[in-house]
């Protein structure tokens, strides 16, 4: 078992000499990754060296990369289909359908997430289960599992669990690898990881550590305000003067529970950062920040629109007639010919059938209401015509190519746009069509309602944010982005002593002695504090100045501290001085 408090440290100074060609960099994640690579461009400037970079990429990166490498290598075994999470979910989803079919489950999606998180969990942990210790739920998965690895045999196809475990075989097949391996950012290693590493000392390949500077014990206080709401507001102003006194400085709002917080997040500090009499164009990029928290794609506009198009296609397609209010949807959504010109137009067709209490309309009566809009109803009766011809069920691929014929004829994306986010999100959206037509070989015949649902999810399930914007200031990030970063100010919200440490999840398939046993993440209480304390000391050294909060009450009920930050003198935060 590799021991990384045994392993070599190397600091940047040293990996400056390292020969960069055979140099590999590996980072617990993108951040760290991105870090690692201006840290070493500073000190090679401030040294005056001039050389080529190692490779710095983090550990997903890293497996992907050899996979491909394999790939080109006569004498390993190779893949035919890699699936992504989501296909591998879905597989997951249709075998628990195949083998519970007289005795279906009331949440199959659910059902087949727990049952992916397990079969890495077992993987990743090396989980052998005694029969002695094995639960009738653990039973039942194994007979799940065997299927869904029989499947995935008969696909060729490795998901991203499998995926590592090739990485290990290729290893000890002789896949070639840089002879330097240094780790970065990693506070344990996994019986899994650990393997592969062992693998490549076998190859040769030296590991060590990067040692990164380690920032003093940051100058701590604590203040308690009355509500979460509360606590943002005080988190924006406390910002926005850092933000005013120290021109050059970098500030970061961490949050424990951002994802279910970002939207008053960012209205909060829009208010309190933009919304001033003083705030003007020339002020704004001093106050802009970056919101470190990805939205499903399906939420953005552009994405938002293509599904609703579709979903009009879909219904007059297969029931011939279509709820009005989803027509409207794509009418308002727009993203199609006559995008900005007739915008007033559609909608007051959309007003028309609400005024007129209309419930739905057949492909002629939606045809007859768009006739007046001269760019967008010839654009849609040509789109229409290839409709005519289609097959009841057909391949995932089949309906991937229909679906962009369709969208292009109907003149998506509408108005020209030049601006780097909607630029962005169309890149986003062609990855995406790329993964649905990937999915074809796991999925049978389906007709074109059910080909649009599975796009549907997948948009759901594929977070999605532009790039960060350089010139900001201010970061507001989740707990684990915030891990390895460094600012001049910190301000870490919501350690109440229900989130931080977290209540314990451990998955149903797997038994919790078992997941004792191996000291598996989210399965005991005793972990979730480890993870905490862990967790903790890390926040300490994000900045020389670090705030902690927490809320008083949330709605009538009351909430206490986390026990992790109780020993901090606590300040009350008046509303007054909000």
């Amino acid at each position: 078992m590799i021991n990384l408090d045994a392993c070599p440290r190397v600091s940047f100074a040293a990996l400056a000499q390292f020969n960069a060609a055979h140099t590999t960099v590996l980072t617990v994640n993108n951040r760290l990754a991105r870090r690692v690579v201006q840290e070493f461009a500073q000190h090679a400037l401030g040294c005056n060296i001039v050389g080529e970079m190692p490779l710095v990429v983090p550990w997903s990166g890293w497996i992907a990369q050899q996979l491909s490498q394999a790939g080109f290598q006569e004498s390993l075994r190779t893949h035919t289909v890699l699936l992504d999470a989501f296909g591998s979910q879905l597989l997951w989803g249709r075998v628990i359908n195949a083998l519970e079919v007289d005795d279906p489950l009331l949440d199959s999606q659910q059902a087949a997430s727990a049952a992916q998180q397990a079969d890495q969990l077992i993987d990743e942990w090396r989980i052998e289960v005694d029969p002695s210790a094995s639960t009738e739920e653990h039973t039942h998965f194994m007979l799940w599992r065997d299927f869904y690895h029989q499947e995935l045999k008969r696909l060729d196809a490795l998901d991203p669990n499998l995926a590592i475990e090739r990485v290990i075989e290729h290893i000890h097949a002789g896949l070639p690898v840089r002879p330097i391996l240094l780790l970065a950012g990693f506070s344990e290693i996994t019986p899994r990881m650990s393997q592969l590493l062992e693998a490549l000392q076998l190859k040769g390949v030296s590991i060590s550590v990067l040692e990164q500077e380690q920032p003093h014990q940051a100058s701590l206080s604590r203040a308690v305000a009355e509500t979460s709401q509360a606590e943002w507001t005080a988190a924006a102003h406390w910002a926005r003067t850092k933000l005013e006194r120290y021109p050059n400085g970098r500030y970061a709002i961490v949050a424990v529970s951002l994802e279910t917080e970002v939207a008053f997040a960012r209205r909060t500090l829009s208010r309190v950062l933009q919304e001033r009499p003083e705030f003007t164009e020339q002020t704004a990029q001093s106050y802009a920040f970056n919101v470190a928290v990805a939205r499903p794609l399906s939420e953005w506009q552009a994405v938002r629109a293509l599904l609703a198009w579709l979903r009009v296609f879909v219904l007059l397609k297969e029931q011939h007639k279509a709820r009005a209010s989803e027509l409207g949807a794509a009418l308002l959504a727009g993203y199609c010919a006559g995008d900005l010109s007739e915008q007033g137009a559609r909608a007051n067709v959309d007003a028309g059938w609400r005024r007129n209490q209309i419930a739905d309309l057949s492909v002629t009566g939606w045809s007859k209401a768009i006739e007046g809009l001269n760019q967008l109803s010839p654009a849609w009766h040509l789109a229409w015509q290839a409709w005519a011809e289609l097959p009841r069920k057909a391949l995932l691929r089949f309906w991937s190519t229909t679906f962009r014929q369709t969208m292009l004829t109907l003149g998506f994306p509408g108005r020209p746009r030049q601006s780097s986010t909607v630029y962005q999100v169309m890149e986003a959206l062609d990855h995406l069509f790329e993964r649905f037509d990937a999915l074809s070989p796991v999925l049978d015949r389906l007709s074109a309602s059910e080909a649009l649902n599975i796009m549907g999810r997948l948009a759901r399930s594929t977070p999605f944010q532009p790039q960060r914007d350089p010139s900001a200031r201010l970061d507001v990030l989740g707990m684990l982005e915030a891990e390895g970063g460094r600012w001049d100010g910190v301000w870490i919200l919501g350690l109440t002593d229900e989130v931080f440490p977290a209540v314990a999840r451990p998955n149903p398939f797997v038994p919790l002695s078992e997941l004792r046993r191996v000291g598996a993440p989210r399965a005991t209480p005793e972990r979730e504090r480890e993870w905490a304390t862990h967790m903790f000391r890390q926040l300490c050294i994000l900045a020389p100045e670090v705030v902690m909060s927490s809320a008083l009450h949330e709605g009538e009920r009351g909430l206490r501290p986390s026990s992790l930050i109780q020993h901090i003198p606590a300040m009350v935060l008046e509303p007054s001085r909000l």
